[in-house]
């Protein structure tokens, strides 16, 4: 047991983290992954690997937490440098974007979406993690990829609009 807590409690925590986005709530997460761990050690039976079990336990545990608290999940954003304000400006608006395209998706897509796109897991292993066929994988993910895409949309057509507000106020043209 010790063995495997030094081998996945950090990609445990990080999977947290994706979910509760709080550092201190997914620790205490984790330590409840390993608190039930040890009370199941016996139930595990090494019909998926080791980390897709802990990965699935450390998902249960942030689906009650979160309907628990009635909060929903923020996807972690890293600092990305840009050479002007101007472009940094830009990928702060389009990664709210995505994280407010993101919140809308059904916890179900959302999940996926964490899976795949930011685990970078593929579709058997989502699949093998939620209990779930690799075609409902495929399946969640495409209507995930659908519905973010609509609301991307929307929402690079606001950016267009205000912009052309902007350019028209700059360039002084008002009535």
């Amino acid at each position: 047991m010790e063995q495997e807590i030094r081998l996945y409690s950090s990609y445990l925590h990080q999977v947290a983290y994706l979910y509760v986005k709080d550092r201190e709530l997914a620790k205490d997460v984790v330590q409840q992954v390993w608190l039930k761990r040890l009370k199941k050690v016996d139930q595990f039976r090494a019909e998926s690997q080791l980390k897709t079990y802990l990965v699935r336990m450390t998902v249960n545990v942030c689906h009650d937490l979160l309907r628990k608290q009635k909060k929903w999940y923020e996807p972690m954003t890293e600092k990305v440098d840009f050479r002007t304000p101007e472009r940094r400006l830009l990928q702060k608006e389009r990664t709210e974007n995505l994280i407010g395209a993101i919140h809308t998706l059904t916890f179900k897509e959302r999940e996926v979406i964490i899976l795949h796109y930011f685990e970078e897991w593929t579709t058997p292993e989502i699949a093998s993690c939620l209990s779930i066929t690799s075609s409902a994988v495929r399946s969640r993910l495409q209507r995930a990829r659908m519905h973010l895409k609509e609301k991307l949309e929307v929402a690079i057509d606001e950016e267009a609009t205000r912009s052309g507000i902007e350019a028209y106020y700059a360039n002084g043209t008002r009535d």
